[in-house]
């Protein structure tokens, strides 16, 4: 006699196994993260190679990176600082504190950074510029200008150089040398709005009305076609001063 079963009987499958990511597996799939935007997915799987492979100095700096993204500057300095730690040679980790620093105002800390990163790495464009920026905004305009010279040696079409130099030379009232340098953003970038405003308003202290005018014209014109309300209210309040 055949006894029935007291329950419905179901066959077993073996379960499936899902092969663990690699550390340089995870790296990957994190950089592609961080590629499309997806900070916060790339900051786990970075946090998943770190685990796996403690010494993943990439994987710090990238995550450093991320967070930066996220505005999470902080934890991006104590990555940045796990890069050092595995190699205090690193310009780049510098670099990247520096500019965390930076945005957290520790104005002399990431001058510091990039100081480091430029004894580094000699020839980095970026290491000066950032300082120079930093510097400026310490008020060291002499020393920001000499950063800003540098960085044009290294890369003469560093075009955010020649616009801060030419800020920083107009505030010490070399105004000849801040249209020069306001002409080398223009010959890069014919179409910079910022240049014209820029190179106006030291034509106006000047008193060389009639090209400031033409330049705020043409600031107002270019800002709105690129959308900088903000720019072309400033240059429209500027021009219609200096016509009254």
């Amino acid at each position: 006699m055949t006894i029935a079963p007291s329950s419905p009987s179901f066959a077993i499958n073996p379960p499936v196994l899902v092969a663990q990511l690699s550390a340089s597996e995870l790296f990957d799939r994190a950089y592609e993260k961080q590629q499309k935007g997806d900070y916060r997915g790339a900051i786990a799987d970075y946090t998943q190679a770190i685990r796996l492979q403690p010494d993943f100095l990439a994987a710090y700096g990238n995550r450093g990176n991320s967070k930066a993204r996220l505005g999470d500057y902080r934890g991006a300095i104590a990555d940045y600082d796990q890069v050092l730690k595995l190699n205090p040679n690193d310009p780049l980790a510098y670099l990247n504190r520096g500019d965390a620093r930076s945005t957290l105002g520790d104005k002399k800390g990431a001058i510091a950074d990039y100081t480091q990163a430029i004894k580094l790495k000699p020839d980095y464009a970026d290491a000066y510029y950032n300082r120079g920026t930093d510097r400026a905004e310490i008020g060291d305009r002499k020393g920001a200008i000499a950063d800003y010279t540098k960085t044009i040696e290294l890369d003469p079409e560093y075009i955010g150089a020649y616009g801060n130099r030419g800020n920083a030379r107009a505030d010490m009232k070399d105004f000849q040398g801040a249209i020069s340098d306001y002409n080398q953003v223009l010959r890069i970038d014919a179409n910079d709005p910022l240049a014209y405003y820029n190179r106006a308003r030291v034509r106006a202290m000047m008193g060389d009305r009639k090209n400031a005018i033409a330049d705020y014209q043409k600031a107002i014109q270019l800002a709105q076609n690129a959308g900088n309300t903000r720019l072309r209210q400033n240059a429209i309040n500027a021009l219609r001063a200096l016509q009254r």
